[in-house]
């Protein structure tokens, strides 16, 4: 079950750190992580209170004595986080990450990303009517493939 997570000290620091580790915002003060635990910021000593025992609570920068000393009478695990250590790349994490693949479904297409996410739908209607603005099953497709393809062309340019 995911749980609660805390990020405490300066707020631009927070968020390069959020981005250094590709958690997703979840609002002005709060990330999610990969498995889902959602990290809040605080600043002040007082939302220490919100922490729970055995929460992790990242501490940013050189912590206060009394701060360590509250939180471990909160016993919440301590991860320490060197401020001059934070670095986040030029590129941030790819949102839908290739490859893509193209599945078919009745009546189509849907294309998705390498974690399964559906990222487009292709229909298709093979009936023989006339006047129908449908598209074949092998125009889907063909459409389908070169969403897939989308990944590689789309490869961001250095400099």
């Amino acid at each position: 079950m995911p749980a609660d997570e805390f990020i405490f000290g300066d707020r631009e620091a927070a968020i390069r750190f959020a981005k250094s580790q590709g958690w997703k915002e979840a609002g002005r003060v709060a990330w999610i992580t990969p498995n889902g635990n959602c990290v809040h910021f605080i600043k002040f000593d007082e939302q220490l209170e919100a922490v729970k025992r055995g929460e992790r609570v990242y501490l940013l920068g050189k912590p206060e004595a009394r701060i360590l000393r509250r939180l471990k009478k909160l016993e919440a695990e301590i991860a320490t986080v060197e401020l001059d250590q934070i670095s986040v790349s030029a590129t941030p994490p790819r949102r839908f990450p290739a490859p893509w693949k193209v599945e078919k479904i009745p009546g189509g297409f849907i294309v998705k990303d390498a974690n399964g996410q559906s990222l487009a739908y292709v229909y298709a209607d093979n009936r023989q009517v006339v006047n129908t603005h449908a598209l074949t099953e092998d125009e889907a497709r063909r459409i389908a493939s070169n969403i897939a393809k989308l990944p590689g062309l789309l490869v961001p340019k250095e400099g």
